[in-house]
């Protein structure tokens, strides 16, 4: 049976799938050993701001934005990536928001898409995935945009988001700063069912899920793959998103 898959890890800077050798997201597809290494460069699009950078130490992380007003950017995988039985899929992540201009803005998401490995969204409120479709995302966003409040309960908030519409289906705002500079981690699960999401500001996943959606992922990009990957953006206020480590994987 493990013969069947490709396994790759990341831990605290090295970006890790696990995908099934026989899917479009095979072994010569999206794989990463870490995020500065050269199946990095090979396995992840770079879209607009997003640069991959060297912090030291060995360390790592893929830069989204730098704090510059009205930037976008994003990363994703070259190739789709086969997902699990009905779609099934867990992802773990940490980032950092920090040398934030003004207010700091606006945020980071993760994003399951089915348009290119090319994909950008919009800048500002679009944190880099609005406009981009079909696709589901999580948001982690740190601005509201008091022209559309629907969009934004606070400016400390998580939502689940589809077709690269701003308006959150469902939101959670955590009682802990998510853009102090500081490591927030995140853990994603799709079960078939339901989508489920985890925050916190300590390495442990919490036992209970900060917010969960039920939705048909497979329906909603019309097939079992999807271009996996992370978008950020700036508006009139900025901040430095990065990406500091991921752990993608799927069973089926």
């Amino acid at each position: 049976m493990l013969g069947r898959w490709l396994w790759s890890a990341m831990v605290l800077g090295a970006f890790v799938v696990l995908a099934s050798c026989s899917g479009p997201g095979g072994p010569e597809g999206f794989l990463a050993s870490g995020l500065c290494s050269t199946s990095a460069r090979i396995s992840l699009r770079l879209n607009g701001a997003a640069v991959f950078e060297e912090l030291g130490g060995g360390a790592c992380a893929l830069r989204l934005t730098p704090s510059t007003a009205s930037t976008a950017g994003s990363a994703f995988s070259v190739r789709p990536v086969a997902l699990g039985v009905d779609g099934t899929f867990s992802v773990a992540f940490s980032f950092t928001m920090d040398e934030h201009a003004w207010a700091g803005a606006d945020g980071i998401a993760f994003v399951l898409q089915g348009d290119s490995p090319a994909a950008l969204g919009e800048p500002g409120s679009g944190i880099g995935y609005v406009g981009i479709e079909p696709s589901i995302a999580v948001e982690f966003d740190t601005f509201r945009n008091e022209s559309a409040p629907e969009y934004d309960p606070d400016a400390n908030h998580v939502g689940i988001n589809v077709h690269g519409d701003p308006r959150s289906i469902v939101t959670y705002s955590p009682a802990f700063d998510l853009a102090t500079g500081e490591r927030r981690f995140a853990w994603v699960d799709y079960d078939g069912v339901t989508l489920e999401v985890w925050v916190s500001d300590e390495a442990t996943r919490p036992a209970v899920a900060s917010l969960w959606l039920e939705v048909d992922i497979v329906a909603l990009l019309g097939a079992n793959e999807a271009y996996v990957g992370f978008t950020a953006a700036t508006g009139s206020a900025s901040s430095r998103h990065r990406l500091r480590s991921a752990v993608f994987s799927t069973t089926r």
